[in-house]
């Protein structure tokens, strides 16, 4: 009975590592396809990219964005999805989900505040 116990408990250890790896895998192919969707856009040279971020005032993960853009020294459109819930809806719409912060550039979402901190970072200059 000890023995099957044991195997229990390492296979349930296994079950969760190959979890883990299966979800971080896919949120790096995931962000890893949405900033190449996003940098294409500097690519084609001239133009400014057309950004907003949708954001709540108390989430943590948004102030770190917005402390970005102030070290940075710049400023984009922000939408507080907690006090006007018509942009709540905008963000479903254009992204399909109600998650904050969402920068939104050039029509296409983008989510997690590492993926918008850098791609503010590196794209000072196109915004």
């Amino acid at each position: 009975m000890n023995f099957i116990l044991k195997m229990a408990v390492c296979m349930s250890r296994f079950f969760l590592f190959f979890l883990t790896f299966c979800i971080a895998a896919t949120n790096f192919a995931y962000s890893a396809t949405t900033s190449h969707q996003v940098r294409k856009n500097q690519d084609t040279g001239h133009q400014k990219n057309n950004v907003v971020l949708y954001i709540k005032p108390n989430c943590p993960y948004c102030l770190s964005v917005l402390r970005t853009l102030d070290s940075l020294n710049k400023k984009i459109p922000i939408k507080d999805i907690s006090a006007h819930p018509e942009f709540g809806k905008e963000l479903i719409q254009i992204g399909g989900r109600r998650q904050v912060p969402c920068m939104v550039i050039n029509g296409k979402a983008l989510y997690e505040s590492r993926e918008i901190t850098h791609w503010l970072q590196n794209n000072v200059g196109t915004y």
